[in-house]
């Protein structure tokens, strides 16, 4: 039983976003030090994109906790009901 499946599921997508966000930020620091020069003014954006990207994937992870732990909560409550 599932009752928050399109929540779910934008919890998800929100998490890969923030992976891809992680990973292009990391990608990004990786080639900017790797060219030098005037690159590095780039690299304060780059850390911040990785760091909010961090943050996407903990809001994603969070939400789905919170999700998942009111199914249980609902299948506990029917239990209790239907042992009473």
């Amino acid at each position: 039983m599932n009752d928050y499946k399109s929540a779910i599921g934008v919890a998800l997508f929100v998490s890969f976003i923030g992976w891809v966000a992680v990973l292009a930020g990391a990608g990004l620091c990786v080639w900017l030090v790797s060219e030098g020069g005037m690159g590095l003014l780039g690299l304060p954006s780059a850390i911040t994109v990785a760091l909010v990207g961090f943050l996407l994937v903990i809001s994603g992870q969070a939400s789905r906790a919170v999700m998942d732990n009111a199914n249980y909560s609902k299948q506990m409550l029917e239990e209790m009901r239907k042992n009473a």
